[in-house]
């Protein structure tokens, strides 16, 4: 597991200290203090747990814990995850993401269930710097025909089934070299991604 690895690699903690708790494993650290490394579907989950997640879940709850670092933190304000925060007590709390974006607009919850944002990095600085992968952007052009939407022969009718004809806006097809050629293509309107040029 990726964050066993990173914290035996940052810091003097012993094996024994690092415990896990997903679906395959559901391990105790040895000694007074350690770290449990979870998953917040694990944690969040209320139904049909397994004697041993049951066990682990009473483990968790039965003490208050340092610090909580939690991953992924846009995902926490989801109905589904933000008892997460309220079940697990811990005296400090980090979030990190990589996308401090939401829909909904719950990312403002964030601030009262984890805290305000401390830090933020520019990604293009991050890439400059080669902490991240370089990032390269194609813009690509469309011929525009819009499919009809009852025709479930159309390629793409499983991308457009949950749009609307005003989003899709420049989405046609995307042709059969660009797929071979394993392209990711971004929707957007142009002008809408801070930046990136409008074209005429």
């Amino acid at each position: 597991m990726q964050w066993r690895q990173q914290f035996m690699m940052w810091s003097n903690i012993a094996s024994a200290q690092i415990s896990v708790f997903t679906a395959d494993q559901k391990e105790k650290f040895v000694g007074q203090s350690g770290i449990v490394i979870s998953t917040y579907h694990m944690i969040a989950n209320t139904h049909n747990r397994s004697h041993e997640s049951k066990k682990m879940m009473e483990f968790l709850q039965g003490r208050e814990w340092g610090f909580m670092l939690l991953d992924e933190v846009h995902v926490v304000p989801a109905n589904m995850f933000r008892k997460v925060v309220s079940t697990i007590k811990a005296h400090s709390k980090l979030g990190l993401t990589a996308t401090l974006v939401r829909e909904d607009d719950k990312v403002v919850d964030l601030n009262y269930m984890i805290g305000p944002k401390l830090y933020e990095a520019n990604w293009m600085d991050l890439a400059k710097k080669g902490h991240i992968a370089n990032v390269q952007v194609r813009l690509l052009s469309f011929s525009c025909v819009l499919p009809s939407w009852d025709d479930s022969t159309y390629p793409f009718n499983s991308v457009c089934r949950g749009l609307v004809p005003d989003d899709i806006g420049i989405l046609c097809r995307v042709s059969q070299t660009r797929q071979s050629q394993k392209d990711a293509v971004v929707l957007h309107e142009p002008g809408e991604v801070p930046g990136m040029p409008v074209l005429d």
